[in-house]
């Protein structure tokens, strides 16, 4: 009860102490209504207060994606990808939440993918999951790796956001973006004589330069390394957006050793950056001998035009003139 004596115009006050329970409830209220003023005074306006006592222990709940960490990676071509939202820690009161999306992917049908229902919501007592969906479209776009981030946001009914509260979707691309990368031509195997000084191979990317790329180059065969032959580099590089071409020289090394032909054989190998590995990825290099030898067994050729075929046919003509003039066989000349 508030009084005021004769001639006192002074304030009068009402305090309400609140009790912090810990039990999980929601937003309450005390209403304050002055009433039966005495002494010939009147109700003013306003004559009713209002204090809503705001719950801090989460009687609503907390709403948070589902499991923690809720990011999820999926091919272009999987279809749809499913995230879980929970309201845990209190069901009391209807409650809602949206879902803000985001990320280098675009969103709309025709686009990169679509999404289900955008805003949650939980009925008083309900505490069932949610969820969101997102719809892929499986493009033919070469194309790099795309997201989609989730963003819950605008609890509410006093839910409050759990952790974690952002998802982020990785739509992998499944049209060769960053291209293919093979030896050119298509068969791209050489040969050389041992020499003639280097041999040079050729790699391409195509189909695609999207991001960094790069791949290495085995070698094998029968030709030593180091003795037989050396190398350039053998990890070939691009960057985002590079398509020209790369090469690989193989120096061949010209010793006087007679040996029979060998190979080198030119392998790509382990590409990163989302290149596949294009055809051919193997290339033959074969050296050819250019050493005569002169070992046992061997014949040495005489040229046509040298003095001694020459002779040798003057002699064989004069041998055939001389059977026919006597009627005999070849005779012997001394």
């Amino acid at each position: 009860m508030l009084t005021w004596a004769d001639g006192d115009a002074t304030d009068r006050a009402v305090t309400i102490t609140v009790n912090d329970d810990a039990l999980p409830e929601a937003d309450e209220t005390v209403s304050l209504t002055l009433g039966a003023p005495s002494g010939s005074a009147t109700l003013g306006v306003p004559s009713v207060a209002t204090l809503t006592i705001v719950a801090n222990d989460a009687a609503a709940g907390s709403l948070q994606f589902s499991p923690n960490p809720a990011d999820q990676s999926v091919m272009e071509n999987v279809g749809t990808a499913t995230f879980t939202v929970t309201r845990s820690g209190g069901s009391t009161g209807a409650v809602s939440t949206t879902v803000a999306l985001g990320g280098n992917a675009t969103i709309g049908a025709g686009n990169d993918y679509t999404a289900s229902n955008l805003v949650l919501t939980w009925a008083d007592g309900d505490a069932t999951d949610r969820t969101v969906t997102i719809t892929v479209n499986d493009d033919a776009i070469p194309e790099g790796d795309e997201t989609v981030s989730l963003t819950l946001g605008a609890p509410s009914g006093s839910a409050t956001l759990g952790v974690p509260s952002m998802a982020t979707l990785t739509i992998v691309a499944n049209d060769a973006a960053a291209g293919s990368l093979q030896f050119s031509p298509n068969p791209a195997d050489q040969s050389v004589m041992e020499n003639v000084g280097t041999a040079t191979f050729t790699v391409t990317r195509s189909g695609g330069s999207t991001g960094a790329v790069s791949t290495t180059v085995a070698l094998g065969g029968t030709a030593t390394l180091g003795s037989d032959y050396t190398s350039s580099t053998l990890i070939l590089n691009w960057a985002d957006g590079d398509s020209s071409d790369r090469s690989v020289t193989i120096a061949v090394t010209d010793d006087p050793t007679p040996e029979a032909s060998e190979t080198v054989m030119l392998t790509l190998a382990a590409p990163t950056g989302g290149a596949t590995l294009g055809a051919p990825s193997v290339a033959t290099l074969t050296i050819l001998e250019s050493d005569l030898g002169g070992g046992a067994g061997s014949i040495t050729a005489i040229p046509a035009t040298s003095s001694w075929s020459l002779g040798l046919l003057v002699l064989l003509l004069i041998m055939v003139a001389l059977s026919k003039h006597s009627g005999s066989g070849p005779r012997s000349l001394k």
